[in-house]
């Protein structure tokens, strides 16, 4: 098992990102809120809305199920900001704007780079 406290998960999160979302830093800073009082019933929940997250989008992109990409793009856009993940909203809102335009290559990419990190940070 990976010790959480041992890795920078915004860092390893944002290095990801930035490839796909160039501007990412200066787009998080509209998302960035004080997260001192979230205590860790609420990064345990967090975490278990992201498995569900991860179990779903994959699949729900390689099926082009557009409706359930865009469900899922707006909730980890507002879960993330509330534990402090700025640049998962971001990218929350990348993929929901892919979805929209449509760019099934985009929303592709976005999804494999979400739960890829996604993987990595629950199973930490």
């Amino acid at each position: 098992m990976i010790m959480t406290e041992s890795i920078d998960w915004k860092a390893s999160l944002r290095t990801r990102l930035l490839p796909l979302l160039p501007d990412l830093e200066v787009q998080a800073l509209a998302f960035r809120v004080d997260t001192s009082e979230v205590d860790d019933e609420i990064r345990d929940l967090f975490r278990q809305q992201l498995g569900g997250l991860v179990s779903v989008l994959p699949q729900a992109v390689a099926v082009s199920d557009w409706d359930s990409v865009r469900r899922h793009a707006h909730s980890l856009q507002g879960m993330s900001v509330a534990v402090g993940f700025p640049d998962l909203s971001v990218a929350g809102c990348a993929l929901s704007a892919a979805v929209k335009a449509p760019d099934p290559a985009r929303c592709r990419q976005l999804a494999e780079a979400l739960t890829s990190w996604a993987r990595e940070y629950i199973d930490a």
